[in-house]
């Protein structure tokens, strides 16, 4: 510009990172709830104005994760990051404890939580112990299939994983009742990441 070369803003940014690195059009574009107005309406409008295609098919907006109702921010300084709670849980409890609710609600941050969520995964990792046989039981065959497709129908509905892992506890109900079956929970448990 006649003013200097400036500094552009954040949406021109990430317009023109996205479309170097990525592309004219991206599959799936994440982020926070707070970015969709105006920070990603304005990536689609300067995009899709320069390319003249979709820049997004999927947008994924995430629910805050808060501690004591209040957004978690590194402005406000009530953050704990992943590597600070790695030193008391393991990865797949954090996974566990993000996973019950559903990516676009916000999350209440806690120790209590955290603790529930470690219990409620060592329920299903103690079913590999306890239960042998990993095949099914040919008398349930349908009752794990129609459990299997449960929780692809929850994953397909906008990746609804509370739902999903609340077919995982029905999943584990059926193994202790039939003492079989234990491949289709380390499967389903697998697509989620919390074995």
């Amino acid at each position: 510009s006649p003013w200097g070369k400036g500094r552009p803003g954040w949406h021109i940014e990430c317009s023109a990172m996205a479309l170097h690195t990525l592309g004219d059009t991206i599959d799936i574009h994440g982020g926070g709830a707070d970015l969709i107005f105006p920070h990603h309406e304005n990536e689609i409008a300067q995009s899709e104005c320069y390319t003249g295609k979709t820049f997004a098919h999927y947008w994924l907006h995430n629910g805050f994760v808060t501690l004591k109702d209040e957004k978690m921010s590194k402005s406000i300084g009530n953050i704990f990051t992943v590597k600070d709670v790695l030193k008391q849980y393991s990865g797949s409890v954090i996974r566990f404890f993000l996973l019950k609710v559903h990516y676009r609600s916000p999350i209440q941050y806690s120790e209590a939580g955290l603790i529930e969520a470690k219990q409620a995964l060592g329920r299903l990792v103690d079913t590999f112990q306890s239960v042998s046989q990993t095949d099914i039981n040919p008398d349930y065959a349908t009752d794990f299939e129609t459990i299997r497709s449960r929780f692809h129908v929850a994953m397909s509905d906008d990746f609804n994983t509370a739902a999903a892992i609340g077919v995982l506890f029905d999943l584990n109900k059926l193994i202790h009742k039939t003492q079989s079956g234990t491949t289709i929970l380390k499967e389903l448990g697998d697509i989620l990441g919390i074995f």
